[in-house]
């Protein structure tokens, strides 16, 4: 597999209160945010992930996404229609 690509641009209104200051895909599950297990599943597959979130979290998830020890790319989506 060449590249794993994780569509994290909702606007989290579903987890609110949870996401009142948090993106959802930062939200912690079990001591982790919910990108981390998402990247976990993904490593013995592929080195290479995309990910695309609300042009408000670009900045967060790429430095997020350093400490993670994988190439990525963060990508911004402006996803005003809602869920995709």
């Amino acid at each position: 597999m060449e590249r794993v690509c994780i569509l994290a641009a909702g606007s989290g209104t579903r987890l609110y209160p949870l996401t009142q200051h948090v993106p959802k895909h930062l939200v912690e599950i079990h001591g982790r945010p919910l990108l981390h297990h998402i990247v976990d599943y993904w490593k013995p597959y592929c080195q290479n992930f995309t990910i695309i979130v609300n042009p408000a979290y670009v900045h967060l998830t790429r430095v997020y996404m350093s400490r993670m020890k994988v190439s990525f790319v963060v990508l911004p989506c402006d996803n005003k229609a809602g869920t995709a």
